[in-house]
This record gives C-alpha cells, structure tokens and sequence, in this order.
C-alpha cells in the first residue's frame, strides 16, 4: 500500500497502548508503483480490458479511470507513460470518458470536461462505434493533412474493443499527515473502512473533535454489526446538522453536552474518558440487541478489571467502567506511570491537552475495537 495518507514510539507510549494485529481485506488499494501528481495518485495497466471492465478494475480499487483537467496533468502523464522511455508501455490507454456512459463532456468522476487534449479531427465516430477514448501512448495514429491525425499523449475516440487502462485515486490518504508510529494503524483503519470522510486529508496529528468522534465511532459500529447506519429523522440539536453526528446520536451512541441539551458541540475536543465512553457505547449497540442509553445499566460489560490508574480518582463515575473495559481489551492503554490521562484538571494539562485523544489515536483504537471485540 501506498504511504500517503502521508516500531511504537515514546509518542505512542504516551497516547495509546495497542498492539500488532491481522488486517482485512482492503476496500482502496493503491500500489507502491502508483505515482503522485498535485495530490493524486496514478497507475498504468497493460492488461487490455473493455472499457467497462476496466473502470470496475479501477473502482474495485478505490480510484477510477483517469480525469485528466490541466495541460499540467497532460504532460505528467505524458512523462510518466512515455514509451520512449520504456517501450513496453507503447500502445493505447483507456482514460475517463465514454460516448455512451459519461458523454464527452463528463469524466466518470462526475467532473466537467474543462480541457482536452484530442487529436486532429477527433472525436470523429468513425463509423458510428467508436465510443470508448483513449490516450496515445505511441506514435502518431492516422496521416493528417485533412484526415485525422493522433499524436503521441493526444486523445481518440475509438473502436469499442480491448486496452490497457490508466487508474487515478483523488485523495491522499491519513497517512501522509500523520506521526511515523501510526502509519500502519491509520493503513488497517482504511482497510477495515474506519475512516469517515471528515477526516479524509486532515492532520492526524490534531486532536479530534466529538463531531469528528462520532463519525469514527459509526463507522466502528458498522463494521461491527454489519449493518449501515440511519441518521435520526428528527435532529435534536441546534448547534450542528451533520449527518454523522445525527447516526451516532439515533444509534445511541453520543447526546447532548447535559442531560436534556439541545447542543451538540460539535468543535469541542474531545477527552480520553469521553472517548472510552462513546466507543463502550458503540460496542454495546452492535452487539446487545435491545441495549439503549436510557436503559444502559441492565446491559453490563463482561470483562476481568484490571488494577486501578493511579489516576483513578480523576476518572468521571460515569466513565469508569467503559474506560476499565478498553483498558482489559487492549483497546486504550495508560500514558505511563499507570496513568490513564481521563480529563484534563489542571490550567497546564488544558493547555497541553494531556488528556485529549488526537485523531491517528481516535482511528487506532477503532482499528482495536474491530480486531479484539469483532
């Protein structure tokens, strides 16, 4: 996989304690030969596929056949396929636009055609079959001088047959703004599809806000009931609309900042407790039929407590036996000193944000509650 969404070390120790594990099978696979361009990655295929098949080869992927939108884009393609560099890669590429399916004024990503590169008379339908487009990767195709004429890079409509294809992925993943010892975590949350878009090219290495949780905390549920989550027909709150948020709370899982609140807060940071909290919640829904937040108390965790933080007295009431249940399971660790960092008390931890979970953290320990409680 590709280092992009660009040993544990002492930042882990202090943050998160978790373990190595099994990963799943990936739902976005971008090589290691992918190559980057402006924030996309790209690969070539010389496998020769229909057009079809080779748009479903990309999506299976997580990307799509290419869009090409700038002169920019055109020559690094041109530079990165040039078959007179390699001439292996000499022949003809499939790229994003298809007569029949998008139209040539659409790519398949649903983008406008706002540049285009076709060669000389093209597109010209020749024949009245020729609705697939290619990118010429090759010397010049036809003879010009009145007829029609496609250089090497340019663009031609073309028989609906079998080529080689071309593959874009349009973000970049977590990974590439991340501290070095999450990398691997934040590549299993992408393949176990924990990652919810709001965090897509954020910087992992910030604190995550509840809004931000509780996308990350639906997602972990949805994979562990394996079902999709509904947002909540009636939104309760006045201070946010987002659909995450409005599953996390029809779920079960997140409310109000109070008892009764109609505010959800949804810039405040969260802290390690609250987190604990919400992802106990999170479990609970996916695996107690019948367990809900009124009724929380009949529904009980079964786990063997280990000894107490040395903080213990700083751990809310309320959050004590989701935060003694993460810890039994790997799932949360200390910081060191056998503290577990549940709050922030003092001017200087709030200051600090001792107690904060950061956003690579949030996405490791949803990566734990899929691998140990699953």
């Amino acid at each position: 996989m590709k280092k992009r969404w660009s040993a544990l070390a002492l930042a882990l120790l202090m943050a998160l304690s978790l373990v190595p594990a099994a990963s799943a099978a990936p739902s976005v696979q971008i090589p290691d030969t992918a190559v980057e361009f402006n924030g996309h990655y790209y690969q070539y295929y010389t496998k020769s596929l229909s057009w079809e098949k080779a748009q479903a080869a990309c999506q299976a992927m997580g990307g799509h056949l290419v869009a090409i939108n700038s002169q920019a884009e055109q020559t690094f393609l041109e530079n990165y396929l040039s078959y007179q560099n390699n001439s292996s890669l000499r022949g003809k590429y499939l790229i994003g636009l298809h007569r029949q399916v998008t139209g040539f004024d659409t790519w398949v990503t649903g983008e406008p055609v706002t540049y285009t590169n076709w060669g000389e008379k093209e597109p010209d339908n020749l024949g009245n079959r020729q609705d697939m487009v290619i990118f010429n990767n090759g010397g010049t195709i036809g003879y010009g001088n009145g007829g029609y004429k496609i250089d090497f890079g340019q663009w031609d409509d073309d028989t609906n047959s079998s080529y080689r294809y071309l593959c874009e992925w349009d973000f970049k993943p977590v990974w590439s703004n991340s501290s070095p010892w999450s990398s691997p975590e934040l590549q299993k949350a992408q393949e176990l599809d924990l990652i919810p878009e709001i965090l897509y090219e954020a910087d992992m290495t910030q604190t995550i806000t509840r809004q931000e949780f509780a996308a990350v905390a639906v997602k972990t549920y949805e994979n562990l009931a394996g079902t999709k989550a509904l947002p909540a027909v009636i939104n309760p709150f006045t201070d946010c609309k987002d659909t995450e948020v409005l599953k996390a709370y029809n779920l079960g899982i997140t409310n109000g900042t109070s008892a009764g609140s109609t505010t959800f807060s949804p810039n405040k940071l969260l802290d390690r407790q609250e987190a604990a909290t919400m992802l106990a919640r999170t479990f609970k829904r996916a695996t107690m039929p019948g367990w809900t937040m009124e009724q929380d108390a009949s529904y009980p965790l079964s786990y063997t407590k280990p000894a107490p933080f040395a903080d213990d007295a700083q751990i809310a009431l309320w959050a004590k036996d989701s935060v003694y249940f993460m810890a039994a399971n790997g799932i949360i660790g200390g910081v060191g000193n056998n503290r577990f960092a549940p709050t922030n008390v003092t001017t200087a931890q709030q200051a600090a944000k001792y107690a904060n979970a950061t956003r690579e953290q949030a996405l490791a320990i949803a990566v734990r509650m899929v691998e140990n409680l699953k």
